[in-house]
């Protein structure tokens, strides 16, 4: 909104912007960085969870070595967020990609397992680097062009987790961003999944 004033007789334009009530955010993306914590979008993530938003990351999809989370999922105010592979999702990518019925020698058992190339803690400073995973094997999406494919990551896994943030402040408006981001982490399924994941792996 704009509105025309004059002050000490000279005419002046004032412009005043009413900001969206933004209670989420999802960031999808990351780098390495040699300050966990410290990097510019690490404080960002803070400064974020200080001003009420629930900050969800991309963990980074650098795989199973320790030390491999990225900047910002780095960031003290982050619920960084690594891969998870469920059965049905590879299945289904297996048996799209060599017939019916393929996917289930792919995947016998019902586990989920951390995906491969999910990146890992724990963070130099001590923390643990990965807070929760979701899904992030063959997420089924569309592309910016319009087309719809398979995708990986832990770019799918963490709008996953921000979704359930966002239904969360849905059903409890007057939540903190910290109450919100505790309540995802405290309802976790506490199950180690794979039989070598452990907290660094797959956080809560």
């Amino acid at each position: 909104h704009t509105r025309y004033i004059s002050v000490t007789g000279v005419q002046t334009w004032l412009f005043r912007s009413d900001s969206l009530n933004i209670q989420v955010v999802n960031m999808s993306l990351g780098g390495p960085t040699l300050i966990p914590g410290l990097d510019v979008e690490d404080i960002l993530t803070r400064k974020m969870l200080m001003s009420g938003i629930t900050v969800v990351t991309a963990a980074g999809n650098e795989g199973a070595g320790a030390l491999t989370s990225s900047s910002p999922s780095t960031g003290v105010g982050s619920l960084s967020i690594g891969a998870a592979s469920t059965p049905v999702h590879e299945r289904v990518l297996r048996d799209l990609q060599n017939g019916l019925g393929v996917g289930v020698n792919y995947r016998p058992d019902n586990n989920t397992q951390v995906a491969i190339f999910s990146s890992r803690g724990p963070v130099p400073d001590g923390r643990r680097g990965v807070d929760l995973i979701a899904n992030g094997f063959a997420s089924f999406t569309q592309g910016a062009d319009g087309n719809f494919s398979f995708v990986s990551g832990t770019s799918l896994s963490s709008p996953t987790v921000a979704g359930a943030a966002a239904l969360l402040v849905g059903a409890v408006p007057d939540s903190k961003s910290e109450d919100v981001r505790n309540a995802l982490m405290m309802s976790a399924n506490a199950t180690i999944v794979g039989s070598d994941a452990g907290k660094i792996d797959q956080g809560n």
